[in-house]
């Protein structure tokens, strides 16, 4: 598979950790611009919002703000950050999300966007 990430590790503790420097970047490691650019729509004529390199609200739980951002991998993964409700979660598999999307990823990031 091709995929920009492709090859990417880290763990669920450091996925939580990358989104929450999205929700408050302090220290500031990245040019306050860029981090505004990453996590605000760049497709505003196409359907699906979308940040630099993150997906923005849709699929992230039917109850996260309109401000969550994140992103989902081919390889059954999802991330996401609610900055209005100060949340962030990770979950990752092996499972391909083609399998794991309707049975785990979705239902899971519904109820956590839910309980907070």
């Amino acid at each position: 598979m091709i995929a920009a990430g492709g090859g990417a590790h880290a763990t669920a503790a450091e996925v939580g950790r990358f989104l929450r420097y999205f929700g408050e970047p302090s220290p500031p490691v990245l040019k306050p611009a860029l981090v505004s650019a990453m996590i605000t729509d760049q497709n505003r004529r196409l359907n699906t919002p979308s940040g630099i390199g993150c997906m923005l609200a849709r699929g992230m739980g039917k109850h996260s703000s309109p401000r969550t951002f994140g992103h989902s991998g081919s390889t059954g993964t999802i991330s996401w950050m609610d900055p209005e409700k100060g949340v962030s979660f990770v979950l990752l598999t092996t499972k391909p999300s083609a399998l794991s999307n309707r049975s785990l990823l979705a239902p899971v990031s519904d109820v956590i966007s839910e309980v907070v």
